[in-house]
């Protein structure tokens, strides 16, 4: 067994002693609890004495454990809640570089199910509010990505439920710049049909009744995102691509009731698994285009949106071109549900010239 000296505990040794620590957990046990003691000492000075002089020693030795810290039990508890506990009191001093960092140790804990998955959610949407734009994209980034593993196999409504009022308060309760990132990210998972429910757009809807004027925009780009236009073309296309998908999947039930039948062989099998793959692929296309539909038939209460974003536009002090989105909106929302708001008609005949007459009369259904 090799020792290591770790002389005033430099960090030159690290990841030699990481590498020890994956092969023979039990015997470097000690060597890991002098490294992880004294950071704790170090973290408890800094809990006391607060500053932003927490150098490169500190950050290697937290990645360091981070990456060790699977094999040792009983430090599952305590190590993640001391991270907590310093980004979120601390992180309007640490360095940038510093906050990046534990913030990467956290998502390690978590891909390693050390620190469960809603509570770093909740304290990287908190982190959203922190004037570092580095961190904030990294912060979106492993949002979606968790959001999207997590209703990878199946979909985990009850921690949707969680993450999705979280987010709802945050519309209301946080700082602008975050609450814009969290609507951008209901939208993104929205868009990959992940989250394609009606909580879902229901929550950016409120975004839409927004009083901030780039959670405001956000939202009515979102409603007001262009579908595309079917022709004759599209539809026998959709036909063909039906039909295609049908024979495919007769294809595969003749394989696999072969495969039962005759002598398995190696190429045999690899051709199934592909098989299996391509339609699997298919099959997921398929749903994501059928999922494919306005957002604004989802609306809980389509009338009385339309009512809050109409009295929301008579005090509106924004460019008219944000006007006109909203505008643009309620007359979306309807002539999608074939609703009645009568002061609405009166206050675009203002707005009715042949500068802005293409833009504001979008009603599509028969009592007009």
């Amino acid at each position: 067994r090799i020792q290591i000296l770790f002389e005033g505990m430099g960090t030159n040794s690290l990841p030699t002693l990481q590498n020890l620590i994956r092969r023979d957990p039990i015997s470097y046990k000690d060597d890991f609890k002098i490294q992880y003691e004294y950071l704790k000492s170090k973290l408890a000075l800094f809990f006391v004495s607060p500053s932003a002089e927490l150098n490169d020693e500190i950050s290697e030795m937290i990645m360091f454990i981070s990456h060790c810290i699977k094999c040792y039990p009983d430090y599952h508890e305590e190590f993640p809640k001391m991270l907590e506990d310093l980004i979120r009191k601390h992180n309007s001093i640490l360095a940038s570089e510093f906050r990046i960092m534990i913030c990467k140790s956290l998502i390690i804990l978590r891909n390693r199910e050390l620190y469960q998955p809603v509570l770093l959610m909740k304290l990287f949407f908190e982190l959203l509010s922190c004037p570092d734009k580095a961190l904030r994209e990294l912060l979106k980034m492993h949002i979606i990505a968790d959001i999207k593993n997590i209703n990878n196999k199946r979909q985990n409504n009850k921690m949707n439920r969680a993450i999705q009022v979280f987010i709802q308060t945050m519309l209301y309760k946080a700082s602008p710049v975050a609450a814009k990132i969290a609507l951008e990210i209901m939208i993104e998972l929205y868009k990959k049909h992940i989250w394609n429910d009606a909580k879902t757009v229901n929550i950016i809807a409120d975004g839409c009744l927004s009083t901030n004027n780039k959670i405001l925009c956000t939202a009515l780009k979102f409603f007001l995102a262009n579908e595309p236009k079917r022709d004759d073309d599209d539809e026998s296309d959709d036909d063909d691509d039906k039909d295609e998908l049908a024979e495919r999947e007769k294809k595969m039930s003749a394989m696999l009731r072969t495969a039962g039948v005759t002598k398995k062989s190696r190429n045999k099998m690899k051709k199934l698994e592909r098989a299996k793959l391509i339609l699997r692929k298919d099959k997921k296309k398929k749903k994501a285009a059928e999922g494919s539909f306005l957002a604004v038939h989802l609306l809980n209460d389509p009338q009385s949106f339309s009512e809050k974003l109409f009295k929301q536009l008579g005090r509106l002090n924004e460019k008219f071109e944000i006007k006109l989105m909203v505008m643009q909106l309620i007359a979306r929302v309807i002539g999608v549900h074939q609703l009645f708001l009568f002061n609405f008609y009166p206050y675009l005949q203002k707005y009715v010239s042949v500068f802005v007459l293409q833009n504001t009369c979008q009603f599509s259904y028969d009592p007009l």
